[in-house]
């Protein structure tokens, strides 16, 4: 059993259920199972790998709130590791990286990122040869990552209005997809024009657990109306997950039937078929499937999902020959996998499903920013860049459904344990704080030219759904900041 140790001076910066969240990686990002737990001020990681990887943990950076960070390639050793400076190493190798591989690629890089970047390695290089006789250490190593992620954040702005601008002078307006989940309830007249303004598409749900609440008892009103209001406004139009495998997708009578997965797939089979003829030549993109990744909430093996899922798209296929079909994938991280033993990573099965010759058109990446558990955790944009350009490899179009919060209060009534992370009292998780993260990870998103699409998975807080106060609209209905910065962002950049 291999053993790594960290050093924790500041354990303020660790949450008390930082060690459940954290976790330890290959090169390629795969975690390990491994266990973690407190030994004074050390954090001891055991795992059954021997090999050097990369360790993941929340940290909290004033200024920036809870990141997940990483560090830089660790061996094992018996002297324990400084995490501060660790997780300041990680963050400035994933910086100075990304830097050189965009400046060969005709990035014009401005004075003030590579001042920031100047900066964290002066104050890193101190941290480092300072770190047996100098009480100060952990200071510098904290000051190393905050320029660090400066220089991040300062770095992908430009990154971003850069290629957004070269891709402008080829076609004035861009035409991805920008949509917005319509939830279950019906548009109100007051939100219309506000949606309409801020985007160009709409996700029309179609969960199959609120269609059949019974077996054999379908109900489709509100959805009726959606897909009626999306035509009526001459808005592109996405349906589904029509098969979402937790436990707010699922209708709660299927439990019946978990031990029979012949009779699970005849249900679920019946219900795409059923779908799609219904809505034929009305949608614009089907969504399949979502979380197909990660444990349903039925007894069925790792290998009955992906042999669903597969059954999905070819039922779908032989109905709909021509309308573009993508699969969604929630935790593209795949941080669960330290915990759930799980033998393929969202990656993998994407990659598996791409080769099958399914019928495929693309693949979407479920962004559930700042929530655990079942969320992805909050990122920096280096990162999230990172991601995006690994699963451009794939060779197919991306389209990522985004959701992050503008509070931290708990909400009873939430389908899922899912729950925001809360920060530091300096660095609360407020509306203009998810508004400032959306100014800067839209274009993100939008400059990465494999992306087809960007969708608000979630309309309004109320009423309570997965993912708490992730809605452009609060529980009031009145709409959020964050819509203005989505309306801006469509208006120039967007058809």
């Amino acid at each position: 059993m291999g053993l790594i140790k960290f050093q924790v001076p500041r354990l303020d910066r660790i949450k008390p259920d930082a060690a459940e969240r954290a976790y330890m990686a290959d090169l390629e990002g795969v975690p390990w199972a491994g266990h973690l737990c407190w030994n004074g001020d050390c954090l001891v990681l055991s795992r059954e790998a021997d090999d050097s990887g990369n360790f993941y943990i929340p940290w909290e950076v004033p200024g920036h709130g809870e990141l997940i960070l990483c560090t830089g390639t660790l061996i094992e050793r018996s002297a324990p590791y400084s995490l501060p400076i660790e997780l300041a190493r990680g963050t400035l190798h994933r910086l100075r990286s990304q830097l050189a591989s965009w400046q060969m690629m005709g990035l014009l890089v401005p004075d003030t990122v590579q001042q920031a970047v100047a900066e964290a390695l002066q104050t890193f290089a101190t941290a480092v040869t300072d770190q047996v006789k100098s009480p100060q250490t952990v200071e510098y190593a904290d000051h190393a990552l905050q320029a660090a992620l400066r220089a991040i954040d300062l770095l992908v702005d430009q990154y971003s209005h850069q290629v957004i601008t070269s891709r402008q002078q080829q076609t004035e307006k861009l035409s991805t997809v920008f949509a917005v989940n319509l939830g279950h309830t019906a548009v109100h007249d007051k939100q219309a024009a506000q949606l309409l303004t801020a985007f160009n598409s709409a996700a029309v749900p179609l969960t199959w657990s609120r269609v059949e609440t019974s077996a054999d008892s379908m109900h489709w009103k509100t959805y009726d109306r959606q897909v009626k209001w999306c035509r009526r406004n001459r808005i592109r139009t996405i349906g589904g997950p029509l098969i979402r495998l937790d436990a707010a997708g699922l209708p709660d009578w299927l439990v019946l039937w978990e031990d029979d997965f012949e009779v699970i797939e005849s249900y679920v089979l019946n219900y795409v078929e059923t779908a799609i003829q219904r809505y034929q030549n009305k949608i614009t993109l089907w969504n399949c499937a979502a979380r197909t990744n990660t444990r349903s909430s039925l007894r069925i093996t790792e290998e009955q999902q992906l042999r669903l899922t597969a059954k999905i798209i070819e039922r779908a296929r032989q109905i709909e020959e021509r309308t573009p079909m993508i699969v969604t994938f929630d935790q593209p991280w795949a941080e669960y996998v330290a915990s759930t033993p799980m033998d393929l990573t969202p990656f993998q099965l994407a990659d598996t499903l791409a080769r099958s010759k399914l019928g495929i058109s693309g693949f979407g990446i479920e962004l559930n920013l700042g929530y655990w558990p079942g969320g992805s955790g909050s990122r920096d944009l280096l990162e999230i860049s990172r991601l995006l350009d690994r699963w451009s490899l794939l060779g197919l179009p991306l389209f990522v459904f985004l959701v992050t919060p503008s509070g931290t209060s708990v909400d009873p009534e939430a389908d899922t344990q899912a729950r925001p992370v809360s920060s530091t009292p300096g660095d609360q998780v407020t509306p203009q704080g998810q508004q400032a993260l959306i100014d800067r990870l839209v274009p993100l998103l939008l400059s990465k030219q494999n992306l087809r699409g960007v969708v608000w998975n979630r309309l309004a807080d109320a009423p309570a759904r997965d993912f708490p106060h992730g809605g452009l609209f609060d529980v009031r209905g009145k709409a959020k900041p964050v819509l203005d910065s989505l309306t801006r962002i469509r208006q120039e950049h967007l058809v």
